[in-house]
């Protein structure tokens, strides 16, 4: 094991261990009381509570928390936690481990929301344990968690699927007409039309504000594959296309997920002219979820080319045509953005999100997880995926590959908070960890800290070094001066807390302009500034 997956293991372990310990004192019987548990349903969770270990390494390999069950009786239980200090809407997805419960059954309840049924997105298998998939919407409280329950009680609420129709009747009343294919995404707030041979969107439509994004005839979310000229240090010098060529045929789509919460299409393609199991595979999940204003992009790539000192250097990217007028191009940096005037092709570097938008702020923002290589042209927007450099590592990229990325289209008034947030939400998900029943000190769903205006980031949370307290630091990214408003959760601040303004050194400057009042902490932040604060 490398030096980089033996830090993701250990952040991996340290983020479940503490996700338990705090799931260990959440009331999480209180999830059942309102449930008729009856002598059928007792002996039912003896039968499958000696079934343990399901699990156990599941999913942490790659840095997430582990998929761990912690119990296995007919109702599950799991704490779902919010890493970012606002609330948001997510379709989370759980594993049950060992079970025999009827999909068909399989509802989520819990406090704060009404009973609902889950979407079932996968059936698989793991060192000798099953494990079934299901994926449902959560509303969640600001750097804080909610507790639930999935069980077989669809009967229970009255959630149990409907009967099918006359199952002769198909479109025109006979299965014998064949329907035409529909290669759309939808939910409340996006319509994503796809064309199948380059799994191009051919169409984008913001529902809420009618807006078109994708320009007539064009196709966005195109790959394009590149050779670079060889000019030496190839690991950190783009040489001049040699060969750009779209990806615009040969590919494959179909749906792969299909129901309330997800929506799938998978795209399949190969690349590279060997014609065997040398060539580079190309497999792109397009899905738009319930209630999440984004199309998000999973590629995985098990990257085969290779440069050469005379062939050049292969390049694998993708581009977004937008149907923008006199657009600028903004990148995120550390604890802020840029408006770059490079707008004919250059390669600039950025963080987690590129943004393109007109004078009103309406654009489109696009996010990622693990690519910094941006450019703009005109009006088509691009992210470098992978090239295939040979100085001085002869093989950098060569092997297995998952990149995540997403477009979120928006209004007039769009900030630079907002994109921030957008690309806050696609690098942290929800965490999720299975937990067990039973009687704690802390309620189904609490918030523990929650940090206002948008323009506010909360770049660390941490203990004092002295031991004596909390550090906030906090950043402004409009370029506004503000006034940021920091709310505690009573346990995290007791009464007679004092908040002081410190330095990065944690020593406190000649000037403070933190509060505090009842729960919440005030503090004065300058335009572009980054305030560190002391609570104790």
């Amino acid at each position: 094991m490398g030096r980089a997956q033996e830090t993701q293991a250990a952040a991996a372990l340290a983020t479940t261990n503490a996700l338990r310990a705090l799931a260990a004192r959440v009331d999480t019987n209180a999830l059942r009381r309102d449930f008729a548990v009856d002598a059928t349903r007792a002996y039912k969770d003896e039968l499958e509570a000696g079934r343990a270990g399901a699990g156990v390494g599941n999913a942490s390999g790659t840095g997430g928390a582990s998929a761990f069950g912690a119990a296995h009786l007919s109702d599950r239980a799991f704490l779902i936690f919010n890493p970012l200090p606002y609330p948001r809407v997510e379709v989370v997805e759980v594993k049950l481990w060992d079970t025999q419960l009827d999909p068909q059954h399989l509802i989520v309840t819990g406090h704060g929301f009404k009973p609902q049924r889950v979407q079932v997105l996968d059936k698989g298998g793991y060192w000798a344990h099953d494990y079934l998939t299901v994926a449902f919407p959560v509303e969640l409280p600001a750097l804080g968690y909610r507790a639930v329950c999935v069980s077989d009680r669809a009967a229970e609420f009255d959630l149990l699927p409907t009967a099918l129709g006359d199952p002769w009747a198909g479109q025109g009343g006979s299965w014998r007409m064949i329907e035409p294919p529909d290669y759309t995404l939808e939910n409340e707030h996006l319509k994503v039309a796809l064309d199948p041979a380059s799994g191009g969107l051919v169409s984008l439509l913001d529902k809420r504000t009618g807006r078109e994004w994708i320009p007539e005839c064009e196709a966005a979310g195109v790959f394009q594959y590149c050779r670079e000229a060889n000019n030496g240090m190839t690991a950190w010098v783009i040489g001049d296309f040699l060969e750009q060529t779209d990806l615009l045929d040969g590919g494959a789509l179909k749906r792969a997920q299909s129901g309330p919460y997800v929506n799938t299409f998978r795209w399949t393609r190969k690349i590279g002219n060997r014609g065997d199991s040398r060539d580079t595979t190309l497999e792109l999940d397009i899905t738009v979820r319930q209630g999440v204003p984004r199309v998000e992009f999973r590629l995985r790539v098990d990257w085969r080319e290779i440069g050469d000192k005379t062939r050049g250097i292969p390049h694998l990217r993708v581009r977004f045509p937008l149907a923008v007028d006199h657009a600028q191009p903004r990148y995120e940096i550390p604890f802020g953005s840029l408006v770059r005037d490079l707008t004919h092709g250059e390669e600039v570097a950025a963080q987690r999100w590129a943004d393109v938008a007109e004078a009103d702020g309406q654009g489109v923002t696009l996010v990622n997880t693990s690519k910094y290589g941006h450019s703009f042209d005109g009006d088509t927007l691009a992210l470098t995926l992978l090239r295939a450099s040979i100085d001085p590592d002869p093989l950098p990229d060569l092997g297995e590959h998952v990149i995540e990325y997403a477009l979120v289209p928006h209004d007039a008034g769009w900030t630079v908070g907002a994109s921030m947030q957008a690309g806050e939400a696609l690098n942290l998900p929800p965490v999720v960890v299975s937990c067990r029943f039973q009687d704690g000190d802390l309620p189904t769903a609490l918030s523990l800290v929650a940090v206002e205006p948008a323009n506010v980031r909360l770049a660390a949370l941490k203990q004092s070094e002295d031991g004596a307290g909390l550090i906030l630091r906090l950043v402004e990214v409009d370029g506004s001066a503000t006034t940021a408003r920091v709310a505690f959760a009573p346990e995290l601040l007791p009464e007679g807390a004092v908040a002081v303004e410190v330095d990065t050194m944690e020593r406190p400057p000649a000037v403070d302009t933190a509060r505090v009042e009842g729960n919440t902490v005030d503090v004065d932040l300058p335009a572009f500034g980054v305030t560190t604060v002391q609570i104790g």
